[in-house]
């Protein structure tokens, strides 16, 4: 079964069978700030990044090819293509 994953993950683009796409999503991140008097600005002293979280809502990209869709049009093509 994994092996067959692999083999199709090869042709994830619906469009161009690339094996790679890129996942718009959003990351919330926390920041520790002062204020350095003798730069006159801000200074980060501290970041905290939280988890992306996507699901088959996401917007997605072929790199390859420009292809655009969501998560849920990757995640049909992959039940597509290890149930036939």
């Amino acid at each position: 079964m994994l092996k067959d994953f692999i083999h199709h993950t090869q042709q994830l683009c619906p469009q161009c069978g690339g094996a790679s796409i890129r996942i718009t999503t959003t990351v919330e991140a926390f920041y520790d700030i002062i204020f350095d008097a003798a730069s006159q600005d801000f200074a980060v002293i501290d970041e905290v990044v939280g988890d992306a979280v996507w699901d088959e809502r996401n917007h997605a990209t072929c790199p390859s090819c420009n292809w655009h869709g969501t998560v849920g049009d990757l995640v049909e093509r992959i039940k597509q293509l290890t149930h036939s």
